[in-house]
């Protein structure tokens, strides 16, 4: 893996297109060969008919079986003609299909070979993702392996909002929110993603049973994209990459608790070695609240994962994990006759 100041892109659809395009006018001199032969079949079918049909009427003394014999032979190429005339219009339809398919993928070479060579800078890059404030400007790099041309980046200060639960009784009702430790995007322009973190980065065990730095991601860093997928490969494929980068924010900054991967978004919110970090802060503590309203109550997630988040007069915040909803009520309890 090499990073560079700057990589020639070579967009692979336009040598896959065309090769469709090569593809296509092969099957279009096919069908052309089979339509010419059955309207020749169809011709000499026609000529076959109006022969016999004259020798008949030319010979009215025929005997039966021969003039019998005749008539059969009519009706079996009549017969033909027919299917002749389906070949010939099933071959026309495959065409007409064919012409249009081949405009289509003209007209994308065309678009194409607008971008076909494509030249990334550093420097360029950078100013493109300078819009996006989460970025760090620092970490815009790219680069090429044996996988192809690629970027990366790093996000920093991202959080997400939980979506898709009723953990009513969480951060006063409103909606929480886990925060992240930063995290590096590397894309190759070929459409693969990967999403890593830094060096140090607290990873947590999700959905692929993998330590990972974000819920949606799957094995080997691939992300679950989801609805976002469709938007963030089309802007990739246009080398819109500062669409792209906002795609890729607002993916990183959701998680749905009702999906597979996203419903360990928990995980991201207990961190015991680091509580003076980011992911202590997703729930904030009322300030003004009792000491039994400041035990946070995590109900809806399994048992081994209760925690209660205390905070003293000093505004120190301590965890305390429970096995039981019940054990942990009966902390708040003591907490509220204390008060």
């Amino acid at each position: 893996m090499a990073l560079l100041n700057e990589v020639v892109y070579t967009d692979p659809r336009l040598s896959s297109t065309l090769n469709s395009i090569k593809g296509i006018e092969s099957h279009i001199e096919d069908l052309n060969k089979h339509k010419a032969a059955f309207e020749k079949d169809l011709e000499e079918s026609i000529k076959t008919i109006q022969i016999i049909n004259d020798y008949i009427d030319t010979n009215s003394g025929l005997p039966d079986a021969v003039y019998n014999c005749l008539v059969n032979e009519v009706r079996g190429y009549e017969n033909s003609l027919d299917r002749y005339r389906n070949r010939i219009t099933s071959t026309e339809n495959n065409l007409e299909a064919y012409y249009k398919n081949l405009i289509k993928y003209k007209e994308q070479v065309k678009k194409y070979e607008a971008s076909a060579f494509t030249v990334f800078t550093k420097d360029k890059l950078k100013r493109t993702l300078s819009s996006i404030k989460s970025i760090n400007q620092k970490s815009v790099a790219l680069g090429e392996d044996n996988h192809g041309v690629f970027l990366r980046w790093r996000y920093e200060g991202l959080s997400a909002t939980i979506t898709g639960h009723s953990f009513k009784n969480i951060n006063f009702g409103e909606p929480v929110k886990i925060s992240f430790e930063p995290i590096v995007v590397t894309t190759y322009l070929s459409g693969s993603i990967k999403i890593t973190g830094g060096r140090n980065a607290v990873r947590h065990t999700g959905y692929s049973g993998r330590s990972i730095v974000h819920p949606h991601i799957l094995s080997n860093n691939r992300p679950c994209l989801g609805d976002f997928e469709g938007p963030a490969h089309e802007a990739l494929n246009d080398l819109d990459i500062e669409t792209y980068a906002s795609i890729m924010e607002m993916f990183l900054s959701q998680v749905a608790h009702d999906d597979a991967a996203g419903s360990h978004w928990y995980k991201w919110m207990f961190n015991s070695d680091r509580l003076d970090r980011a992911n202590i802060t997703g729930i904030p503590i009322d300030p003004d609240a009792s000491d039994y309203e400041r035990v946070r109550v995590l109900r809806e997630v399994p048992a081994e994962h209760l925690f209660a988040y205390i905070q003293n007069e000093d505004g120190e915040i301590t965890t305390t994990p429970f096995d039981t909803y019940a054990e942990l009520m009966s902390l708040g309890e003591s907490h509220a006759e204390a008060a």
